[in-house]
């Protein structure tokens, strides 16, 4: 099963990609435009991480609910499904408190379910109410060491914020990264899939401002690598990308080499020893990063030749697995239920929106009934919570446009996660 997020829905592949189904936003119970966090657990258990809350589908995207008690509605800043036990995944949430003498304030906490989502309990205390958190990334070699990123102010000064634990989130201890001017917030990137110390960390920079000659214009200045050696108690910057943000991230399932990218700079591979980042012949425009096995998968926009596609080559092929176009239409879950009733209705235009149908395309997936998942994707990296899409696959982790901005491309590939991480709707700190 694929599974792709974006913020015109859901839509599901159960034949590894040739032909695909839609769910509207309306029926998994998050706003249009909105870009929520994925995650797909080992019994094919979608967790939906939005605005309004946790969204979860034990049937494959025809019923959608939401947890109830402490956890119901509260914002989903985050989620990680556990490469060792991808029955299991720990949820960030966070939503604005208030304003202390410090600035803005956060009620933010991780939740953790061992059942694919059946039932969720919150880990340890709360986190720093002064903390914005961001990401969430658990070691897939080993469980306990749980890592956190955001941003706090010291002095009304906007400061990067590295939180560690060894005890499973039980408690964290933190690590600050001065910013510079143009530094906006730190990503945990990836966690070393052999090594449970070494993370590697993106620092997104903000917009710079460039007098091109004819008046001043906006752009995107490149994202920073730092690569922790212990457990993020220290981080060295390693590699600056030259042109825009990196939106995709990951490592291989080996550990020997990185993969990094972004829509002006394209794909960057170096060995994970010496980090010389280095930059493909392919024109891919790189919006998210994930490894099925030793197939390496992207989001990209269309101009590269595929919004997902696939290479075994480090980019220097590429197999497109998903045009927009070829999205054949709602998913077949009977006329009872919400899929019918409030998607049936708007596929034709949304259809049209994404540029089909494209006589090229196959016939549809029909009903979600079994599929052949294929081998499912060791634990990758992560995505961007500021653009692009994340992308990952079974116990993977990861990191569009032809006629419509995806503003978050996400896609899940047999119980894996693709993730889009993204900058939460709430105060700023």
């Amino acid at each position: 099963m694929l599974v792709l997020m974006a913020t015109f829905g859901v839509s599901f592949s159960y034949d590894k990609g040739s032909t695909w189904s839609w769910v509207c936003e309306g029926a998994v119970g998050y706003m249009s435009n909105e870009n929520p966090i994925l995650g797909v657990t080992e019994d094919d258990s979608i967790l939906v991480g939005t605005f309004e809350g946790l969204g979860i589908t034990t049937d494959r995207g025809c019923t959608w609910t939401l947890p109830t008690g402490p956890m119901g509605g509260v914002p989903v800043t985050d989620l990680v499904v556990e490469v060792s036990d991808p029955h299991s995944a720990f949820v960030l949430t966070s939503g604005y408190a208030g304003i202390d003498d410090a600035g803005s304030t956060f009620n933010s906490a991780i939740w953790f379910t061992h059942d694919d989502g059946t039932t969720f309990n919150q880990v340890g205390s709360n986190i720093d109410p002064e903390v914005l958190p961001e990401t969430i990334e658990v070691a897939p070699s080993n469980a306990a060491y749980v890592y956190i990123s955001g941003t706090r102010r010291i002095n009304g000064v906007a400061t990067g914020v590295l939180l560690y634990s060894t005890n499973g989130g039980q408690t964290f201890t933190q690590t600050l990264i001065p910013f510079a001017s143009t530094d906006r917030a730190p990503f945990i990137a990836a966690v070393d899939p052999t090594n449970p110390l070494r993370v590697y960390v993106r620092v997104q920079t903000a917009d710079a401002l460039i007098d091109g000659g004819l008046g001043s214009a906006t752009y995107p200045a490149g994202s920073r690598v730092l690569v922790s050696n212990d457990g993020l108690q220290t981080v060295q910057q390693v590699w600056q990308a030259p042109n825009s943000d990196l939106l995709g991230f990951v490592v291989s399932p080996d550990g020997t080499k990185v993969y990094t990218g972004g829509p002006k700079d394209g794909l960057h591979v170096a060995s994970s020893t010496a980090l010389d980042f280095t930059a493909q012949a392919s024109p891919v425009q790189i919006e998210c990063l994930a490894f099925r096995g030793t197939t390496l998968l992207a989001c990209s926009q269309e101009v590269s030749g595929f919004t997902v596609g696939s290479t075994t080559d480090d980019g220097a092929t590429w197999t497109p697995l998903l045009h927009l176009s070829c999205i054949q239409g709602p998913l077949n879950c009977g006329s009872a239920s919400l899929v019918a009733s409030q998607c049936d209705t708007l596929w034709a235009t949304q259809q049209e929106t994404l540029g089909g149908p494209d006589p090229a395309c196959t016939a549809d997936a029909g009903a979600p009934a079994s599929d052949d998942a294929g081998t499912p994707a060791t634990k990758a990296g992560s995505g961007s919570k500021s653009g692009g899409c994340a992308l990952s696959a079974s116990q993977a982790t990861a990191t569009t446009t032809g006629i419509v901005p995806l503003v978050g491309v996400l896609v899940g590939v047999a119980g894996a996660v693709a993730r889009r991480r993204r900058r939460a709707r709430r105060g700023k700190t």
